[in-house]
């Protein structure tokens, strides 16, 4: 009955099969008693690199929502494209500036590093 630190200190119904309440302290000598082995380190699984990743792209969509609200709260500068030839209306007006687009552009690259392992699990 090998578990890790994570899943013995679940509360809830897992939580009796652990022969560790959820009041005790996890201490070495009560994870060693119920048969616990401590967890490996997430760097070496992967799991580090895909928690950076994840929190650099929603850094960058927070980023981006910021610069995309100035730019459609603001005069700002012209376009980059003429959104109201290539779009309809109520495309071309989420995007009135360059500001708006370069949010815009930003809120759409953070899904790279958001997203970029879940295509590798299938």
């Amino acid at each position: 009955m090998n578990k890790t630190v994570r899943e013995a200190s679940k509360i809830g119904p897992c939580a009796e099969h652990t022969g560790i309440s959820p009041s005790t302290a996890a201490t070495s000598q009560n994870l060693a008693a119920a048969g616990v082995e401590p967890l490996t380190s997430t760097a070496s699984s992967g799991l580090g690199r895909m928690v950076i990743a994840k929190s650099i792209g929603w850094t960058i969509y927070a980023a981006g929502v910021v610069i995309w609200l100035f730019g459609y709260l603001s005069a700002g500068h012209a376009s980059a494209f003429d959104w109201d030839v290539a779009t309809p209306s109520w495309i071309s007006s989420f995007v009135p500036n360059l500001e708006a687009e370069l949010g815009l552009a930003l809120m759409f690259a953070s899904m790279i590093p958001i997203y970029w392992r879940a295509g590798w699990k299938r």
